[in-house]
């Protein structure tokens, strides 16, 4: 079983709308620092400059999140990440946001591994390493749920 990297964060004014709930566009950004985090945790970067002068970059190609209950301002949200592959060459992370334990929503964004150079991505198999890297935080193949497979 994958084990899950965890993060919190507090939720600040500017991240709410009138009514002290967070803007439901923040969500998106938690979990990019998030992801960011877990990357920085493996020792790796998300944009990683090559011996070739290429970068390795994960440009995303799908976003979404579920909510369930609002998270307020100064609420202490625990972020949880878990990965799984989504092919040879995209990963699909899965973020639960939870308060006091309860899970308030969720949410996936799905990034494929790309070469930058010259000006153009080009779509590249995830190399070893960073599997390697990821190891403790990879799902089992099959344990991407259904609604999530064409993601």
């Amino acid at each position: 079983m994958a084990k899950e990297f965890v993060t919190r964060r507090r939720v600040a004014f500017a991240e709410t709308d009138m009514a002290g709930i967070v803007h439901f566009a923040n969500y998106f950004r938690y979990m990019e620092d998030a992801e960011h985090e877990l990357w920085r945790s493996t020792g790796i970067s998300v944009v990683h400059r090559r011996e070739d002068g290429s970068l390795l970059t994960w440009p995303r190609v799908h976003a979404s999140c579920n909510y369930r209950k609002p998270i307020r301002f100064e609420d202490e949200v625990e972020i949880g990440v878990r990965v799984s592959r989504s092919g040879s060459k995209a990963l699909r992370f899965r973020f639960s946001f939870r308060l006091a334990g309860e899970e308030v929503a969720e949410g996936v964004l799905v990034a494929v591994c790309c070469l930058f150079r010259d000006g153009h991505l080009e779509a590249v198999p995830i190399p070893d390493e960073v599997l390697n890297r990821l190891t403790p935080y990879l799902e089992p193949a099959d344990a991407t749920p259904p609604d999530e497979a064409g993601a």
